[in-house]
C-alpha cells in the first residue's frame, strides 16, 4: 500500500498525539479520587476512600503533607486543629470544617523533616445531613489544605449519588 504524503503526515501527526496522550498519563498526579500538588516545601495529596457516596457523612479520606525541601520545616497554629476542608458544588460552599469543629485552645506545631510525612483522616460520620448546605445528588469538591495558610489547597472531586432532599 503506497501512502500520499498528507496521509503519511497524517500518520505521523496521530503517532505523536498517541506519544504525547501516554507520556502524560504516566507523568499526571490527579486520578479519580486521588489528587496531589506541590510548592517549594511541601507536596499535599489528598485521596478518597470511595469516589461515590450515597451521603455526604459518607465521606472519608486521606491528606497527606509530605516535606519535600531540603531541611526540617515547622509551623505554629493557633489551636489544636492544623488542617482544614471545605466541600463545594459549583460555586456553593457546602461545608466548612473551620465552622462546624471545635478546636482546642492549645497552640501546636507541626514539624517535619525532610521526606518526612504527616497523615490527617477527614471524616464526616460525625456530621448529621442537616449540617451540609445542600445533600442533592451530583458532583461535588473537596478541598483541603493547613491552616493559618500554610499550604496551597488540593482538592479532588466525588459523586454524591442519592443525596437527602
Amino acid at each position: 500500500m503506497i501512502l500520499t504524503q498528507q496521509q503519511k503526515n497524517l500518520v505521523r501527526f496521530a503517532t505523536v498525539i498517541l506519544a504525547c496522550l501516554v507520556m502524560f498519563s504516566a507523568c499526571r498526579t490527579n486520578i479519580i479520587g486521588s489528587s496531589s500538588v506541590e510548592d517549594s516545601q511541601l507536596k499535599l495529596v489528598l485521596n478518597l476512600e470511595k469516589q461515590e457516596v450515597g451521603h455526604l457523612s459518607q465521606l472519608e479520606a486521606q491528606f497527606s503533607v509530605k516535606n519535600i525541601s531540603g531541611g526540617p520545616i515547622s509551623y505554629r497554629f493557633s489551636s489544636g486543629c492544623q488542617h482544614g476542608f471545605t466541600i463545594e458544588k459549583g460555586n456553593e460552599l457546602v461545608f466548612d470544617s473551620r465552622m462546624a469543629y471545635g478546636c482546642t485552645q492549645a497552640l501546636t506545631e507541626l514539624n517535619l523533616e525532610p521526606g518526612e510525612s504527616k497523615t490527617y483522616s477527614i471524616l464526616l460520620e460525625s456530621i448529621s445531613d442537616d449540617e451540609f448546605k445542600t445533600n442533592d445528588a451530583g458532583i461535588y469538591q473537596l478541598n483541603a489544605f493547613l491552616l493559618e495558610g500554610y499550604s496551597p489547597e488540593v482538592s479532588t472531586s466525588f459523586t454524591l449519588k442519592n443525596g437527602v432532599n
